[in-house]
């Protein structure tokens, strides 16, 4: 059996990033339920052994000789999992569901989801003279200008052609590499921990 890091934990590979704690561990299969009287489908119930909390993973039988499974969809949904209350509803909303489009490799709708977030977090933190300017990408750097967003995650956002692009966001056809979809993924994940997560941790401590 391989073991690739990188991948979420299926039972083909009981390895990976957590979706709950998000380091890579390895997973102890509890149980496994058949979802199709051919034994094509089963859900699974695996427990993280870093954070030793649970998973449930849906999965498909890719062969018989030898037998092999891949996952199809992940509970918790991976990167959301461990989100801080201190983000807002709507934010948790919108990156959830991006990444449920991104999971299903439904990369113009989880594309769409991301900028729509990071659109939500311009109203949500960002001033006057920020919400009224034209694109996304204006809007965030307006947020640079007015000291609300650090310089490298505009500038990391400037490199994404999707968020410089504004016909990407406007017309929901246009072809979404891998590549995109997954940067703008990451990009959006740093956003929430330094703009929400960091600060409420950091006032949490304080007595």
């Amino acid at each position: 059996m391989s073991h690739n890091p990188a991948t979420l934990p299926d039972a083909s590979d009981p390895s990976g990033p957590c979706p709950r704690c998000t380091l890579i561990s390895s997973f102890h299969r509890a149980s496994s339920t058949n979802l199709k009287r051919d034994g094509s489908e089963q859900v699974s119930v695996y427990q993280c052994q870093g954070c030793q909390d649970w998973i449930v993973v849906i999965e498909r039988r890719l062969s018989t000789n030898p037998l092999t499974w891949e996952g199809i969809h992940w509970w918790p949904i991976p990167g959301a999992g461990n989100l801080d209350p201190a983000i807002p509803p709507v934010v948790v909303s919108a990156f959830t569901e991006g990444m449920q489009c991104l999971l299903v490799k439904a990369n113009r709708a989880a594309a769409i989801m991301f900028l729509a977030m990071l659109d939500q977090i311009v109203r949500n933190i960002g001033s006057a003279q920020a919400n009224a300017a034209g694109t996304l990408l204006e809007k965030l750097k307006q947020m640079e200008i007015d000291h609300a967003l650090h310089p490298t995650l505009v500038t990391w956002a400037n490199n994404i052609p999707l968020i410089g692009n504004a016909a990407a966001y406007n017309d929901p056809l246009d072809s979404v590499t891998d590549e995109d979809a997954t940067s703008l993924a990451d990009l959006s994940r740093y956003f929430l921990d330094v703009v929400y997560e960091t600060p409420a941790k950091i006032s949490r401590s304080q007595p």
